[in-house]
């Protein structure tokens, strides 16, 4: 292992008295060298209890959901292609921030189905910190009528997945044709559904249609519904509803993709803390209201709203940002809002939005705020004069229908080789382009398309030429329910279409952020990355550069061309058999950069492409994964300062600081570069940036977090950015 110690004195200002070598902060991560002692599982459809995991002696599924006592947190369990059919409560426990990670092992389908256990959820996930990523989870059973009407009979379809335990996510999965697809549990804190694919949900019964693509409710922590795609439910796509004794607290739906189905978000509680950004919608409405009038806290930023939006019954405040409002082909409002009794308007803010209307006079919102008897419609010239959208646009287009397509290209976050791809076609074009430059494919690549509309059956290829790809919007269809002849809906072609798109990568060296290695092919000038090196590059011991940290080490240099044609050597901070580590020069331009490897006396090796950009944020981790315990110090209200971490023989681990006493984290971070406008929160509350500074090691910065009081005790999560550029969610233990 390469150790590398970094002195944060000057950083912040502590004196030096109080940092004695045996405090130096030690630097053990992905970025210089991986430390980890997790392991990897195997389960397949041949499995057994009495197996020891191996690829050799695989688990059942059953046996290692239980969960089996040899899994940790950290550790990662394969599940092997075929189909498991039964009724299965996963109990995985992992540790804060170390999850235990249940996966379909890479290239292989692994399909979970409940057929003959209704209504039991063929997946209920209990335990805590676990990760379930990339399963199908269904149920073949075409009886999709039954004789009892109402949502909980012994005759209701069992749901997909029913997430019940805290700090769990469900991961880039494909949820089809159970009964409600993705539930959770209201009283249970901290979920996450990312990426997953859910469609074709529900069932039928005497009294109306049941089923929805995702129920929940929230009373603690946060519940975050991110990347989704929802269609084609019996009920509802978003269903966040419940009864006055339900809570519907502290939602954040963040880059989700619903068509086909409503959305509502309301009971006959308050809804409270909403937030939505950059979500994106067709054919259905967006309903954020039922018979609750008391809401608080509507945040509306960057979605694409070509729908009705009715934000009725009663919020005390909203706040609209950025949003795209139009309803093509149609007259009438784009947005209809209620102010609650005892608020005002004017608390609102609405600013840098675009209205897209066929007229100029048409009205884009309408109001109902209290001592108001009847709800008042606004043209736009009319809601600039209220006092509104000094930085707003207005379009003005024939039948309010744009004239060119709207694309947009996903990356996922955890897959950096996935993208969501959507595709508003309006002026219903037999093909359209789609730059998927975002994703750094490489010419040779091979991409994969796949219409989500019917999944398993619908699908292009190709091989990535430099170009923009050239989708078709023609042809597709949409699979119809299991047991059913038809679709719920039709397919929603050639006007909008929807695609999981994946690349498979050549064998050229990858390069990603060092503080967070799932973001692969992004960057920024003055941060540090690390780029996979092909088997046999360096062959040598592992090195770990030192001040002044120069342009070479082990023989080993790293040439950029950015995308002004300018060259550069990079300086470079560890070389080993895996990776090299290096720091992107301050000097290059920003966009698309082209990565050279140079050897003493051998050719030059081609590493690929990398997006510059003016920040790249993360924050180190100490196994190097991007997640988990923050590196770095807490500073506390008397003067002293301890490292997050230690480290003895055994290896290293998290320590848990004080939270009452503490005053600062100074967290090693990269990316942040010198911009302004840097941002953090810890917990579920924002906290003051106090400075980025520059640490003596290339590419790494110091980043000063002003503690907060009320953060709580346990696992505390800590996340920071610049501008919009978020970085990594990381944790410290607070006791």
């Amino acid at each position: 292992m390469v150790a590398v110690f970094i002195h944060p004195g000057k950083a912040y200002g502590l004196r030096n008295s109080q940092l004695r070598a045996t405090t130096r902060l030690l630097v053990s991560l992905a970025a210089l060298a991986l430390w980890t002692q997790a392991k990897e599982w195997y389960i397949a459809p041949d499995g057994t209890a009495a197996g020891d995991g191996s690829k050799e002696r695989p688990w059942s599924l059953e046996a290692a959901l239980k969960p089996h006592p040899m899994i940790a947190p950290m550790d990662t369990v394969w599940v092997r292609k075929g189909v498991y059919n039964g009724a299965f409560v996963g109990r995985l426990k992992g540790a804060p921030g170390k999850p235990v990670v249940l996966r379909a092992y890479p290239g292989e389908r692994v399909v979970l189905d409940g057929r003959g256990f209704s209504p039991k959820a063929v997946l209920t996930i209990e335990g805590e910190w676990a990760w379930y990523w990339g399963l199908e989870v269904t149920n073949s059973d075409p009886q999709r009528t039954v004789g009892t009407p109402g949502s909980n009979t012994p005759e209701t379809r069992g749901g997909g997945i029913s997430m019940m335990g805290p700090n769990t996510k469900v991961i880039n999965c494909i949820v089809h044709d159970a009964g409600v697809g993705v539930g959770q549990g209201k009283g249970i804190p901290d979920m996450e559904i990312y990426g997953t694919v859910i469609y074709n949900n529900g069932w039928r019964a005497p009294d109306r249609t049941h089923g929805h693509s995702i129920y929940s409710q929230n009373t603690r922590g946060e519940k975050w519904i991110r990347e989704t795609i929802l269609f084609n439910p019996f009920s509802f796509n978003m269903h966040i509803y419940g009864s006055k004794n339900a809570a519907l607290d502290h939602f954040r739906l963040e880059g989700n993709v619903g068509f086909n189905g409503r959305w509502l978000i309301g009971g006959d509680a308050p809804v409270r803390d909403l937030v939505m950004r950059e979500n994106l919608l067709y054919g259905n409405t967006a309903e954020l209201r039922y018979t609750n009038r008391q809401n608080e806290d509507l945040v509306l930023e960057r979605n694409y709203f070509p729908v009705a939006v009715s934000a009725g019954l009663g919020w005390n405040r909203v706040t609209a940002k950025g949003n795209t409002f139009l309803r093509p082909g149609r007259a009438g409002v784009l947005m209809d809002v209620t102010i609650s009794a005892g608020n005002e308007l004017k608390s609102s803010v609405f600013e840098g939005n675009t209205y897209v209307v066929g007229k100029p006079d048409q009205a884009v919102v309408s109001v109902l705020a209290p001592g108001m008897t009847e709800a008042k419609a606004y043209s736009f010239a009319a809601w600039q004069a209220e006092g509104f959208e000094k930085e707003g646009r207005l379009k003005v287009i024939a039948n309010g229908t744009p004239q060119e397509p709207e694309v947009f290209v996903r990356r996922n976050f955890y897959e950096p080789n996935r993208a969501h791809v959507v595709i508003y076609n309006w002026p219903k074009r037999d093909f359209v382009e789609v730059d998927i430059s975002a994703m750094n494919p490489q010419p040779g690549d091979r991409w994969v398309l796949r219409n989500v509309q019917n999944y398993f059956e619908e699908l292009e290829t190709g091989v990535y030429d430099g170009k923009p790809l050239r989708v078709r919007m023609t042809g597709w269809t949409a699979a119809a329910p299991v047991g059913e002849d038809k679709p719920l809906y039709p397919a929603t072609f050639p006007e909008f279409g929807v695609f999981v798109l994946t690349l498979e990568k050549g064998s050229r060296g990858k390069t990603a952020l060092a503080a967070d290695p799932s973001r692969e092919g992004m960057g920024a000038t003055g941060a540090l990355l690390r780029t996979e090196l092909p088997e046999g590059f360096f062959t040598g011991d592992a090195v770990a550069g030192a001040a002044p940290f120069g342009e070479e080490l082990g023989g080993v240099r790293v040439h950029v061309t950015d995308s002004e044609g300018g060259l550069y050597w990079a300086r470079v901070a560890v070389v080993d058999r895996e990776k090299l580590v290096w720091e992107a020069p301050w000097e290059c331009a920003l966009g698309w950069a082209r990565v050279r490897l140079i050897r003493e006396g051998e050719p030059e090796t081609d590493a690929g492409w990398l997006l510059l950009e003016r920040a790249a944020p993360g924050l180190f981790t100490l196994d190097g994964s991007g997640r988990g315990a923050a590196l770095g110090w807490v500073r506390y209200r008397d003067g002293t300062a301890k490292p997050l971490i230690s480290c003895d023989s055994r290896g290293c681990r998290g320590e848990a600081l004080d939270g009452g006493e503490a005053e600062e984290l100074v967290l090693l971070g990269s990316g942040f570069g010198r911009l302004e406008g840097a941002w953090a929160r810890v917990g579920e509350q924002a906290a003051e940036v106090r400075g980025v500074e520059r640490a003596e090691y290339p590419g790494v910065e110091w980043v000063r977090v002003g503690w907060r009081a009320d953060a709580g005790a346990g696992w505390v999560a800590v996340r920071a950015g610049i501008g919009e550029k978020a970085g990594n969610e990381v944790g410290v233990g607070v006791r």
